[in-house]
């Protein structure tokens, strides 16, 4: 049984990605499946590595299993694993820069060094004490024209794979037009995953990223994992078109 489980997996992954969510990770709750539904016991870890040899995303919650879904049906896939992030709180990209360069979350990214043209350029689109570094900081002067801009020069960074943009209702200039920014440089090529943090803007933005097909994620972790299952299963499938 273990072995036909594996077989399908395997050979669905390869056509469309696939996510598992798998109860009975511990003793007592494969005891309690077995007995409700019969189902097929074995190692947490040796079921953990057959994912993996399978090329397969495992969830560990119901959250998981939606975010990863989302971001893998949607987005194309990425082998590089050099990330921008751009945001109008610096707070928010330190917070990013930790999860993503920390070997303790085991994300496996690396904040992308911006080559010196992109830098120069980004400083000229911003205010003057905004940050043209990655992580980029617009401040709360950004607009959305500013990040139609600084997506417009990461597009053409070849040290820039994937970018990570916030769009953070707090922000004054911050208004619905966004999604129709990041939907054009999306079209354009590089992944783009969205971050939208709190507010009654923020649940409509969220709403209209749904509608338009592009992965968005209230909180800094959920965005930032599942832009890593995206590379991941980009890395296993050596990367294809969404």
């Amino acid at each position: 049984m273990v072995e036909n489980f594996y077989r399908i997996i395997r050979e669905v992954n390869r056509i469309k990605p696939v996510v598992v969510l798998k109860s009975g990770r511990t003793n007592a709750s494969a005891k309690a499946a077995s007995l409700h539904t019969g189902a097929m016991a074995t190692d947490d870890r040796i079921f953990d590595g057959m994912l993996r040899q399978a090329g397969v995303t495992r969830a560990y919650n119901e959250v998981e299993l939606l975010d990863y879904s989302r971001i893998l049906a949607h987005s194309k896939t990425f082998k590089g694993k050099n990330i921008a992030v751009i945001t109008t709180a610096g707070g928010v990209g330190v917070i990013t820069t930790d999860y993503i360069s920390s070997s303790e979350n085991g994300i496996g990214l690396n904040m992308a060094e911006l080559s010196q043209s992109s830098k120069d350029l980004i400083k000229e689109s911003i205010i003057s004490f905004g940050s043209s570094e990655n992580p980029i900081d617009l401040t709360a002067d950004g607009s959305v024209s500013a990040y139609d801009s600084v997506l417009s020069i990461l597009e053409e960074d070849m040290n820039v794979d994937a970018i990570i943009a916030y769009a953070l209702p707090q922000t004054p200039k911050m208004n619905m037009g966004i999604t129709d920014v990041i939907s054009k440089h999306i079209e354009r090529g590089k992944p783009i995953v969205v971050g939208v943090i709190g507010s009654k803007l923020g649940r409509e933005l969220l709403i209209e990223f749904e509608k338009r097909k592009i992965p968005a994620y209230p909180s800094i972790e959920r965005t930032v994992r599942s832009l890593k299952v995206l590379y991941e299963y980009g890395k296993y499938m050596g990367g294809r078109e969404a």
